[in-house]
């Protein structure tokens, strides 16, 4: 078994996300924190002070929020698939300013096949959406 697959193992049985996400190097710059929402991992961004985009309104880069959603759909890809995820496609609209503040991304997974998953992501605030990304996934062959 591989070390990607033994770790997956793991975290699978363990039921702990946060594992996969430790070995991102994204998401341990961002300090980004995974957890399991159903079938799916929910990734959550602390507000960091270098993330900030838009000092003047204040907001959180779009970028930032963007490396969030697709992270969380690729964490979700592979927990779900067990297969190491690629992404093709990524799709974000901005609804509002996101705040200085923790920002959490969730997945549903629109369609999975043999080769393709299709994941709808939200980012929200609290209660507050603030995006929404589409992301499509070329699956690796399982390990």
């Amino acid at each position: 078994m591989s070390d990607r697959a033994a770790l997956l193992a793991r975290a699978k049985a363990e039921a702990n996300p946060q594992l996969l996400c430790e070995v991102v190097p994204i998401a341990r710059l961002m300090g980004m924190q995974a957890s399991l929402a159903g079938d799916a991992v929910s990734v959550t961004m602390p507000f960091i002070e270098r993330l900030g985009g838009n000092m003047a309104v204040p907001a959180i880069h779009g970028g930032a929020l963007a490396t969030l959603m697709e992270t969380a759909a690729l964490l979700t890809g592979i927990w779900q698939s067990g297969a190491n995820a690629r992404t093709i496609t990524i799709t974000v609209d901005y609804l509002r300013p996101a705040f200085l503040a923790e920002t959490t991304a969730t997945c549903v997974v629109l369609r999975k096949g043999r080769r393709v998953v299709s994941v709808q992501v939200t980012a929200a605030q609290g209660d507050r959406l603030v995006s929404a990304a589409r992301v499509h996934m070329m699956l690796d062959a399982a390990e």
